[in-house]
């Protein structure tokens, strides 16, 4: 299974970077979602489990109903693809959600990859901007469980208005209003902070308001480490 891993990795790294860094008409040969699973569930380091590769096959089965024993499968994998997804899973402490979730994640790579066929290929308008809805739709949701970084949700929110808002000025207002919406948010204020410098402050100024003969240095620092630990603890 580490093999498969491995080489589902690979093959959807080389998927998306092929989709986001090269023009329709530039692009080498890409790795399709129908021979790989997705690269969340395939990269421990995010916190999601391994995944087996799918491989293509020629005929789609429907979804089906969602029952305690089958997951709520996305649309279009095949009969294959879902076998193996699930003995892939098959000791995941969390198994049916994660088969969810990962089905759902190679869909979105499906249509992905159909765009940028269709887009290739030179496709009427009206098609391509149903596909890039449809990707820019499920673009949050790929963010927010971490199916892809945020530097690739803004190449790839960028490829989607090229076809969305065929406007300049349209596209880069729009872009430059999802940007601000996803920017890392600072951390709040630490109350504590506040806290320990209005009393650091009266420390000092009872020192320093003493003849400097009974200014003992030790003394202060002595009073500041245990201001510091009873407002912020040990950790700091």
């Amino acid at each position: 299974m580490n093999r498969i891993v491995a080489f589902v990795f690979v093959a959807i790294l080389a998927a998306l970077a092929s989709f986001l860094l090269y023009a329709p008409d530039e692009r080498p040969p890409a790795a399709t979602p129908d021979t790989a699973a997705p690269r969340a569930a395939a990269d421990p380091g995010r916190g999601r489990s391994a995944t087996a590769a799918a491989t293509p096959a020629s005929t789609e089965v429907a979804a089906g109903p969602a029952t305690a024993a089958s997951p709520a499968w996305a649309s279009g994998l095949t009969a294959q693809q879902r076998q193996q997804l699930q003995d892939a899973l098959r000791d995941h402490p969390d198994r049916e959600a994660e088969l969810q979730r990962v089905s759902h994640y190679m869909a979105y790579m499906q249509t992905m990859e159909q765009f940028r066929q269709r887009q290739a290929q030179g496709a009427p308008k009206a098609e391509l901007q149903a596909l890039a809805r449809q990707l820019d739709a499920g673009l949050e949701q790929r963010l927010q469980q971490r199916e892809m970084s945020a530097a690739e949700a803004h190449l790839l929110k960028a490829r989607l208005l090229d076809t969305l808002l065929p406007d300049d000025t349209q596209r880069a207002a729009a872009l430059a209003q999802w940007r601000e919406q996803h920017a890392p948010r600072p951390a709040p204020p630490d109350a504590r902070e506040a806290r320990y410098r209005a009393q650091e402050s009266a420390l000092v100024a009872a020192w320093q308001a003493q003849p400097p003969a009974q200014r003992d240095l030790k003394q202060l620092q002595a009073q500041l480490e245990t201001l510091r630990q009873s407002v912020f603890g040990n950790g700091r």
